[in-house]
């Protein structure tokens, strides 16, 4: 079940980046976005809120629903 959920969620966050932002695999469930063009924290801020509501839909899973939940790491 695991691994088939991360590859829904990977795709998610495929569709949702820009061309020059990376997706990196850390560990377990743990990803991490590369995001490099963002001129302010603003516009940083707001791509941050999208890739969390785009990735957080719940999804179908072998016909039970999937909430994803998300948190960070503060530096």
């Amino acid at each position: 079940m695991g691994d088939s959920i991360l590859q829904t969620i990977v795709e998610r966050l495929k569709t949702v980046i820009k061309p020059n932002q990376r997706i990196a695999h850390l560990s377990g469930d743990n990803f991490a976005i590369l995001v490099t063009d963002q001129a302010d924290s603003k516009a940083f801020e707001l791509t941050a809120t999208q890739i969390l509501e785009h990735v957080q839909q719940p999804l179908s899973h072998l016909n039970e629903l999937v909430i994803i939940t998300m948190h960070h790491k503060s530096p």
